[in-house]
């Protein structure tokens, strides 16, 4: 059942004028929410103003639904919604409002830099408030209920969900009995929040917030790993430390998978206590990552932004080492084995290493002898035959070479006789 609805109100300090607007990425709109659009204007739009910037629907009932005040702390005019008398779910502010809405062109991921205060939503008996992010290309100028495409930032007071989400592990956890925080809604069965950063916000405090968020190319169920991201940060204004309020990578955030081409302000708000507001001075959104490109520090002037997302380190091993030698495991096996090492430890949720060493086996090679040389060996040398003029004598082959021994000499030889002399 749909219980959350939040309203991101919106402002700037003269002090977060940009002082380096040159470096700045254009933003895909920018909205002060005063007459002439200015970060300080004093004066509250007209309605003919917000239609001629762009604004759509409820814009008939800005008198009515949406007030305007001089905010004495920011010095500045502020709108905000108000109910006195709400007696029903999504009931509407005092008098006649929808939402407003802003389309812009198509983006597959977004950043919202908005500056909010809550006035009794905090302690707020299950209320909320909410702005969303549209990627439903067919959404027409009127404010659409809950519809697939919607991706609700909600901002809970004792809120009681009947199923979270953890956004990076995909599981259901236990149903916060006093949750009061920041969580994504995009339907009954798109509802994450994380566990451990609840009760994130007081009521009555300026706070600027940064809100990206980046449509999955496919996938919509939350209990499967998608490729869609959303990150929160807050700080009371004037501070420079922000706290991840929400933070889920790699999950839907909607169901479904078109670039985001539209912002949306509520008022609608669920369960509520009297006299809950929720104030708006500036709202700004870029498309891409603007919090982690630098746009969003120069936008403000340098102040300082949120930590980014750490990037992956991958691990690194050396090469394989030279294979060991062969060493019997049992009576008729032996392995040998190479190792590497580590060069760089995986980090930030970088691939991790893979194994180590490396262990091949294979049954005992039991290597065949090299036979012994064998010379030749002769028989001694013997006449075999005589006639006047030579004698031959021979041998015999004993022993015959083999393996490499030595060869055998000449078997026979004949030898000349000399002629006898005659005279004395």
């Amino acid at each position: 059942m749909r219980k959350i609805l939040l309203v991101v109100a919106v402002l700037s300090l003269a002090s977060f004028a940009p002082a380096l607007r040159g470096q700045v990425r254009a933003p895909l709109f920018e909205e002060n929410f005063t007459g002439d659009n200015s970060v300080n204007g004093q004066t509250a739009p007209t309605q003919s103003q917000l239609a001629a910037r762009g604004w759509k629907d409820g814009i008939t009932s800005v008198g009515t639904g949406y007030k305007f005040l001089l905010d004495p702390t920011l010095k500045k005019q502020v709108m905000y919604a108000h109910w006195t008398n709400a007696s029903s779910e999504r009931t509407e502010p005092d008098g006649t409002a929808s939402g407003w809405k802003k389309f812009f062109p198509a983006s597959r991921d977004v950043t919202l830099y908005a500056v909010v205060k809550f006035h009794n939503v905090a302690n707020s008996p299950n209320g909320a408030h909410w702005h969303r992010f549209f990627n439903w290309p067919g959404a027409g100028d009127f404010s659409p209920g809950n519809a697939d495409g919607q991706i609700d930032l909600d901002v809970s007071g004792r809120d009681k969900y009947s199923t979270h989400y953890d956004p990076n592990t995909h599981q259901t956890f236990p149903d916060p009995q006093s949750w009061r925080g920041f969580l994504l809604y995009s339907g009954g069965s798109l509802s994450y929040s994380n566990p451990g950063k609840n009760d994130t916000y007081t009521d009555d405090i300026w706070y600027e917030l940064v809100w990206y968020v980046k449509a999955q190319t496919s996938g919509t169920s939350p209990t499967t790993a998608s490729n869609g991201a959303m990150r929160v940060y807050l700080r009371p204004i004037g501070t420079t430390a922000w706290a991840n309020v929400f933070d889920g990578n790699n999950f839907a955030v909607s169901k479904r998978t078109d670039p985001i081409s539209m912002w949306m302000i509520g008022p609608y708000m669920d369960r509520w206590t009297s006299d809950i507001r929720h104030y708006y001075s500036r709202a700004v959104v870029w498309s891409g990552d603007a919090y982690t490109d630098g746009t969003l520090a120069a936008f403000l002037g340098n102040a300082p932004t949120p930590d980014p997302t750490p990037t992956p380190v991958n691990c690194v091993v050396s090469d394989w080492s030279a294979w060991s030698a062969w060493a019997a495991i049992t009576s008729t096996t032996e392995s040998r084995t190479r190792t590497r090492t580590v060069v760089t430890q995986p980090a930030n949720g970088g691939a991790a290493c893979p194994a180590l060493s490396e262990t091949e086996t294979r049954a005992i090679q039991t290597p065949t002898p090299t036979p012994t040389p064998v010379n030749c060996v002769q028989s001694a040398w013997s006449i075999t035959s005589q006639n006047s003029a030579t004698v031959t004598i021979s041998r015999t082959v004993t022993t015959t070479p083999k393996n490499g021994g030595k060869a055998c000499g000449v078997s026979r030889i004949a030898i000349p006789i000399p002629p006898l002399g005659i005279g004395g």
